[in-house]
């Protein structure tokens, strides 16, 4: 009996040990972490874009976690004009902060602004289905899909969008009319 005891006391202070360990390891990677973004900030306040990007790259690959890092990064490369990076880093900000809407509008204008319509079809949807009544993401997932030729669903997501809601009553209703009528159009070259 005294022998299970002895087994069961070192087994308890071995896994002790062990998560003592484990977070002193955490919180000096914490710590590095912390460190490194420091140095990114500073890097950024003098104006070395690139040094400070190489920081923030390291930490993503080290703590792909850390939100911090990710939203620098995809700021840094959106200012760039690095939209293909400044979205992946959107998208796993996103990923790791899903209620954070600034990220899925700059993911969204990254998207729009190099003509990946799918992709800033796909965020608006995720983002409308999070805010139903979100007028203005609704305009913007139609001129999507109006820039994607799906003029069909671009017709049924403008005439979604309440009156009382649209900013511009005239021009939404000049750009449905042109829509319905390239869909007409569409149509009868396809009929005959």
């Amino acid at each position: 009996m005294g022998r299970a005891r002895l087994w069961v006391w070192a087994s308890v202070g071995i896994v002790t040990v062990c998560s003592l360990l484990a977070a002193w390891a955490r919180s000096d990677r914490v710590r590095r972490t912390a460190q490194t973004l420091e140095c990114a900030q500073r890097q950024l306040d003098d104006g070395k874009v690139e040094s400070a990007a190489a920081l923030l790259s390291r930490i993503t690959r080290e703590e792909p976690r850390c939100v911090r890092a990710h939203a620098a990064l995809a700021e840094i490369r959106s200012a760039q004009g690095r939209e293909a990076e400044a979205m992946e880093e959107y998208r796993a900000l996103i990923e790791l902060s899903p209620d954070d809407l600034q990220a899925y509008d700059d993911l969204i204008a990254c998207a729009l602004a190099v003509g990946r319509y799918s992709i800033a079809e796909e965020y608006l949807t995720r983002r409308i289905h999070d805010a139903p009544h979100d007028a203005y993401a609704r305009r913007v997932l139609a001129f999507a899909r109006g820039r994607h030729n799906r003029l069909d669903k671009t017709l049924a997501q403008l005439e979604s969008v309440s009156k009382p809601l649209l900013r511009d009553e005239v021009g939404a209703a000049h750009y449905i009319a042109r829509i319905r009528g390239r869909l007409q159009q569409l149509a009868e070259e396809a009929g005959g």
